[in-house]
């Protein structure tokens, strides 16, 4: 349950840092979980990409959608419950009423920053959603750190390019944006309307996330 400071920080800035979050335990089954899906996709752990910076080209941020599809433990995380019992909080509705999926993020060493954009961007409307971002690896400073423009989410979709299978949002001031720090063990919740970045990874270390993206139903 979400306090009402916490779920009027929501209102106002469109995020919050959500602390303790889950079952510490859950982190590192949920890690081999990732990692096993990451490996099936691209034929290597992400531990393999540890201290491979890119000579030249920055590398990519790399994505698995819907690892849950064919590891269905995922759904049964901590971690969901209490990812629906906030949204559903946050929208007032019922959990039976939140669509909920995975999406596993590993951002290589020396990999570029994930541009700005809105989560909406990527679906039609009804734009009536939210996702909680959860780091597996111990967060580094600010280049793992998500960044956020306050207040953004009271605003419809912003128009998006489309480069390389990201949506780009155009024209973004950058001079009110707020990093939000959120530590192993943590998550933060974000608005699907509101503008979000992250910084490249500027270690040596390679960076998962996993996301569990939410939408109201009907």
């Amino acid at each position: 349950m979400l306090t009402e400071t916490q779920a009027e920080n929501f209102r106002h800035n469109g995020f919050l840092a959500l602390g303790s979050f889950g079952d510490p335990d859950e982190i590192g089954w949920i890690g081999d979980l990732c990692d096993d899906a990451f490996s099936e996709r691209f034929g290597h752990a992400p531990s393999d990409l540890n201290g491979k910076v890119p000579d030249q080209t920055p590398g990519p941020l790399m994505t698995i959608v819907s690892p849950e599809a064919k590891r269905p433990r995922l759904s049964e995380a901590k971690a969901v419950r209490e990812t629906k019992e906030a949204v559903a909080q946050l929208f007032d509705t019922t959990t039976d009423r939140i669509l909920l999926g995975w999406r596993l993020f590993v951002k290589p060493p020396g990999g570029v920053g994930t541009p700005w954009h809105q989560d909406a961007a990527y679906r039609p409307p009804p734009h009536k959603g939210a996702t909680v971002w959860m780091p597996l690896d111990q967060p580094d400073g600010p280049s793992t750190s998500m960044r956020f423009i306050p207040g953004s989410h009271q605003q419809p979709v912003q128009p998006h390019d489309y480069v390389h299978g990201h949506m780009i949002a155009k024209n973004v001031d950058e001079s009110a944006a707020r990093t939000n720090p959120v530590g192993l063990g943590e998550a933060s919740l974000h608005h699907c309307l509101v503008l979000h970045s992250a910084l490249p990874n500027t270690t040596t270390l390679t960076r998962r996330a996993v996301a569990m993206v939410c939408q109201v139903d009907g």
